[in-house]
């Protein structure tokens, strides 16, 4: 995923389309193949994964059609913590507008040393100006709910992360 998004990133106009409908076709073959063993779980990841690039390439609607149908089948099969995921993860859509990636992640990591980053100097990464916040935080409590109806501590964990993401940027 990590170059899937480096590769988004770097693009733009029709060369990104292009680039996102050939990362769709690899995805959705991976997808097919997850299915056809039954690793659902495995399938809920690459469908969460595949909304995430979209959301990275500018194609928020797209993103958020991906989690409502996951949704739905999560609900379904009465899979409350996959719900949750789903709900969370929509909540991220809105917590980080195109090209930010999910607000845990920001699309940079540490390296080795602690003088030196690999973080872009790209002030748009940092930008936090269109953040929906009042609806990121209604999916949060609705996915933490659900996270807590099945005791799951790492989910409500996650979105109290993001809880608190939230109410860091509204006091930058």
């Amino acid at each position: 995923m990590p170059n899937y998004r480096s590769v988004i990133w770097g693009l733009t106009g029709e060369k990104r389309t292009e680039h996102l409908r050939k990362i769709e076709e690899h995805l959705t073959r991976l997808l097919q193949r997850a299915q056809h063993f039954g690793a659902f779980l495995l399938a809920g990841a690459i469908y969460s994964s595949l909304a995430e690039l979209f959301a990275i390439g500018g194609e928020v609607n797209q993103a958020f059609r991906i989690f409502e149908n996951l949704t739905n089948a999560y609900r379904e099969s009465n899979n409350a913590v996959g719900n949750a995921w789903c709900l969370m993860c929509q909540g991220d859509l809105l917590a980080s507008p195109a090209p930010l990636g999910k607000p845990i992640l920001f699309g940079y990591h540490l390296s080795n040393s602690t003088t030196y980053t690999t973080v872009s100097a790209n002030p748009q990464l940092f930008d936090r100006s269109a953040i929906d916040r009042d609806r990121a935080r209604t999916f949060y409590r609705e996915a933490q709910q659900y996270f807590a109806a099945t005791v799951a501590r790492r989910g409500e964990g996650m979105v109290l992360l993001r809880l608190a993401y939230l109410d860091a940027t509204a006091e930058e």
